[in-house]
């Protein structure tokens, strides 16, 4: 991998400035489907940042969220907002931010969860994170409800996982997951 210095950062340590470079990576990354609602998803919690020089390269973010496992309350590192600038992808860059990841997770979670794009899958399969089984449940105004969620992966973090395990997320408006 390149020289890449990964700094992390909370939400309430970023200037308006770091947040718009944020921001403008995740849209170049994720094209018009990236907005400023899922931008909120990601704040309230750790960023880690990657940096060549001084160009922002990459980022992803890890927020707290209550999630049941099989109908028990578990306290979860969420992972969102992730981006690796296209010609850093397939150099190391998205593997190194799991690695830092993956040892908050252990540290302060009981375990992690996302929800992958399809291009993505890879790079967290290959930072040990697993595909649950659907379906999976979100909490609405009107209750849990089963979500229309494709994939959610899960990093095991403090607890053993199974695949065939019940998730269900809390509440927020748009994207549950």
């Amino acid at each position: 991998m390149e020289e890449v210095l990964i700094n992390k950062k909370h939400t309430s340590d970023l200037s308006d400035e770091e947040l718009m470079a944020i921001f403008k990576l995740l849209k170049e990354v994720n094209g018009d489907e990236f907005s400023v609602e899922e931008l909120s998803h990601a704040l309230g919690g750790s960023h880690f940042l990657a940096f060549k020089e001084d160009q922002l390269i990459a980022h992803a973010a890890v927020v707290q969220r209550s999630i049941l496992l099989d109908n028990k309350p578990h306290k979860v590192g969420y992972v969102e907002a992730i981006g690796v600038r296209p010609e850093f992808q397939h150099k190391g860059v998205g593997q190194a931010m799991m690695q830092e990841i993956n040892q908050m997770i252990d540290k302060c979670y009981h375990f992690g969860a996302l929800s992958p794009s399809s291009e993505s899958k890879k790079l967290f399969e290959e930072a040990g994170w697993q595909e649950m089984q659907a379906p999976y449940y979100e909490y609405t105004l009107v209750g849990i409800i089963p979500s229309s969620e494709e994939c959610v992966m899960t990093y095991s973090g403090r607890i053993a996982l199974e695949a065939k395990n019940k998730l269900t997320c809390d509440f927020r408006e748009r994207n549950a997951w």
